[in-house]
């Protein structure tokens, strides 16, 4: 069976009275690990802190598909100064990964609900510099991967980077100009096979 849409104790919680809604997001950079949301305030989240950022953080709509083609969410980061944006411009931020929750609190401000609505790697980090600065952070899920080609060839070269003591490949750059004649001795390779 294929399970879909929310998970089954947030459309629980959110059913509860008096309860508030908001996301998370947790992103891996190269200098730390940063924790926000989009509340006021301090909450903590199976047992990590995370730091409000009100109005300044904006996601995107989420696309639900069961499909293995790629999507991607935007997550904007608004009314950063002058400072602060030049230290994000200073991380590399592409390729990293980033997880998105879907959290909810009861009336006391206590946790009752977390679940992963999305996860994937940052794919492109465009800033607009002005009377407003912004962070746009697209982030692709697995499936963008996918699309991208292997880096191995099937060479010798290329296999004994990654398995030093294995010869699979060792005639291949021979029996590529080779023409073969079936059930003849005349076409045998020209060197001794030893283990």
């Amino acid at each position: 069976m294929i399970m879909t849409g929310l998970d089954p104790d947030i459309v629980a919680a959110l059913n509860r009275p008096n309860v508030t809604a908001f996301y998370a997001t947790k992103i891996d950079l190269p200098s730390g690990i940063t924790r926000l949301h989009t509340g006021l305030g301090e909450a903590v989240i199976g047992g990590e802190v995370y730091y409000g950022i009100g109005a300044m953080g904006q996601i995107s709509p989420q696309k639900e598909q069961l499909t293995t083609s790629p999507t991607q969410l935007n997550m904007t980061l608004t009314g950063l100064d002058n400072s602060l944006l030049a230290e994000v411009m200073k991380e590399r931020l592409v390729g990293r990964l980033a997880w998105l929750y879907l959290v909810v609190l009861d009336d006391t401000g206590s946790l009752v609900a977390a679940a992963l609505q999305y996860k994937g790697r940052i794919a492109s980090t465009p800033v607009k510099v002005g009377r407003t600065n912004t962070v746009q952070l697209t982030i692709s899920n697995i499936f963008e991967d996918w699309k991208k080609g292997l880096s191995m060839r099937c060479t010798d070269e290329s296999h004994r980077r990654l398995f030093p003591n294995d010869a699979f490949f060792r005639l291949q750059t021979w029996m590529a100009n080779c023409t073969i004649f079936w059930g003849s001795a005349k076409d045998g390779p020209d060197s001794t096979y030893k283990d």
